[in-house]
């Protein structure tokens, strides 16, 4: 089975990646998670920004089975931090995958 992201030594491989429609129900995205708990097994967590109306998601999930739901509040630090982060990985070479440029 394929994880989402996996981490080897400094390097950090995306192996997938799920972009839903923008109108996709919550019913579809828990669903699929779900699907991907019960075939990796691996899962450690699911973290979902639960900025805005996230927070109804996050409730949502675990109601709908997926124990290992966990929110976390995206802010603009937090969004700056985690942008910084991937782009010092891309400019050392540590980030690889699908994605083009990557």
């Amino acid at each position: 089975g394929r994880k989402g992201a996996e981490k080897r030594g400094q390097d950090v491989y995306v192996l997938q990646v799920i972009a839903f429609e923008p109108g996709a129900v919550f019913s579809q995205v828990t669903g699929y998670l779900n699907l991907l708990n019960q075939r990796l097994k691996s899962v450690a967590r699911n973290y979902i920004d639960e900025t805005g109306v996230g927070g109804f998601f996050v409730q949502d999930a675990v109601k709908a089975g997926l124990k290992n739901a966990v929110g976390v509040f995206l802010s603009l630090p937090t969004k700056q931090q985690i942008m910084d982060h991937l782009k010092r990985l891309m400019q050392d070479g540590h980030l690889h995958g699908p994605v083009a440029g990557i």
